[in-house]
């Protein structure tokens, strides 16, 4: 019975998993069939900086697979509030959801209208876990809001160096650096040195990511890892429920 309770809910969070896997896919292929050169620009102080530029631009797809993980994710809250109020024999309507507002006490004022149906000791059980202020689900809540309105189009702007050489101008090596993890926008800056006629070396080592650019929640974070967050979290909320629906069903007997 639990199972075929919370089917919706788990269809939609194997759903977000499919699409951050996809995305994953997308970015591994994008990097390895888009040229890109990294590079040493001089700066404002005299020293260098090293770029990295892509030829071509993210492609736009890449927005529809972000915001149908975060729908999915989202819906999945919204199916389990659902279920919740059916498993009380009762009937959702228009406003049945699971609560997600920006303060609390929006949230004691809303809570009983979302889950009106629900057990008592259901809501008193979401009520527990806060999803309000700056918790991971307000979060998720603003990122499936901002897809409603705006395209999720995420920018390469992660990237880690495993291993890039300077050289001096004798071919002897100047600078070795390794493991380098920085962030940005466009072109990526990863750092600067001060090496008299230093040049890169032909074919440095380097992996890149995505993150989030014009949204209202995560802004700046990298997208995979946030997704992947976003769906633990989800999870958890559905797996206590869950666990305690069986804890208490099996007290009552």
């Amino acid at each position: 019975m639990t199972e075929s309770l919370f089917l919706g809910p788990k269809l939609k969070i194997a759903r977000a998993q499919h699409h951050i896997r996809e995305l994953e896919v997308s970015l591994s292929e994008f990097v390895h069939h888009n040229p890109h050169r990294i590079s040493i620009e001089p700066d404002a102080q005299g020293a260098h900086d090293v770029f990295c530029t892509f030829d071509k631009p993210i492609p736009d797809h890449f927005a529809t697979i972000v915001g149908d993980a975060a729908h999915n994710l989202r819906a999945a809250l919204d199916h389990l509030a659902c279920d919740l109020v059916r498993r009380e024999s009762g009937a959702p309507n228009r406003y049945t959801g699971f609560p997600i507002y920006e303060k609390e006490a929006d949230f004691n004022g809303g809570v009983t209208s979302k889950l009106k149906g629900a057990s008592r000791d259901v809501v008193k059980l979401i009520s527990s876990m806060k999803p309000y202020g700056n918790s991971p689900l307000r979060g998720l809540h603003l990122l499936d809001n901002d897809d409603k309105h705006i395209v999720l189009i995420p920018c390469i702007s992660v990237m880690e160096i495993k291993r890039l050489r300077i050289m001096n101008t004798d071919g002897s090596v100047a600078l070795t650096i390794g493991n380098h993890r920085v962030s940005g926008n466009g072109k990526i800056n990863a750092f600067g040195f001060n090496i008299p006629g230093g040049k890169l070396e032909s074919n440095p080592q380097a992996t890149f990511g995505i993150q989030f650019a014009n949204t209202t929640a995560y802004a700046g974070r990298p997208v995979i890892e946030t997704l992947s967050m976003l769906t633990r979290e989800t999870a958890k909320v559905i797996n206590v429920i869950e666990a305690f629906i069986v804890n208490t069903t099996q007290a009552t007997k």
